[in-house]
């Protein structure tokens, strides 16, 4: 399918490309090596990777005008982005409040919807949410489920979830509507680190299911 995009105002500084295309990672991988571009450019203020999208804000209005042309013309430029990431092996105990009833859902035990989960390579499609919430892709069409129709007042940290076509680990408690199916002890976020980010745009992730000791 030939890569087609959209352009749409944000506001007066700002625009949104949203790709249309397929496959979906090497389109991803060319919006993530743009935003690698676009940050080096002096009126470039932000430019933020979404699922197959990335927003940019200029630092003055004056500065907008040709840009959704120069945007397409450098997203069709980039034909060869490098791959990227690391491979992580995300431990997990699947004791999640929510695991039998999306094993139900999906017509699996859960002792089949855990192989299931941990025969698959995820990849980190873009961060956001909270610091370190990484969005990633893989979840097999048979397991996608819609969020939960009431979310949780409060999701623990360290929560593996899922909704729609991403699974995500909850760095920080906080409210949420994705399906929980585990928890890991791995620390996502730490500003003492660099990057602060564990799991970053590109990465790969294989869940290992652990016996809760």
């Amino acid at each position: 399918m030939r890569n087609t995009v959209e352009i749409l105002p944000l506001h007066e500084r700002g625009w949104l490309l949203q790709a249309r295309a397929e496959p979906d990672w090497p389109v991803q991988q060319r919006l993530l090596a743009m935003a690698d571009a676009l940050r080096a450019h002096p009126a470039v203020q932000d430019v933020v990777v979404g699922d197959l999208s990335l927003g940019l804000l200029l630092h003055e209005a004056d500065d907008a005008g040709d840009w959704p042309q120069r945007l397409r013309e450098q997203y069709a430029a980039v034909t060869e982005p490098v791959e990227r990431g690391r491979l992580h092996r995300i431990p997990v105990v699947f004791d999640g409040a929510d695991l039998l009833d999306v094993a139900t859902a999906c017509a699996l035990s859960p002792e089949a919807l855990i192989e299931r989960l941990t025969s698959v390579e995820f990849r980190v499609w873009f961060t956001g949410f909270q610091p370190g919430f990484p969005y990633m892709r893989g979840l097999p069409e048979a397991l996608r489920l819609p969020r939960r129709p009431h979310p949780r007042a409060r999701v623990p940290a360290g929560s593996l979830a899922m909704a729609g076509a991403f699974v995500a680990v909850y760095p920080f408690a906080s409210p949420g509507g994705w399906h929980l199916l585990g928890s890991t002890d791995i620390r996502l976020f730490d500003p003492q680190q660099q990057p602060p980010v564990l799991l970053q745009a590109g990465d790969r992730v294989c869940l290992v299911a652990e016996t809760d000791q």
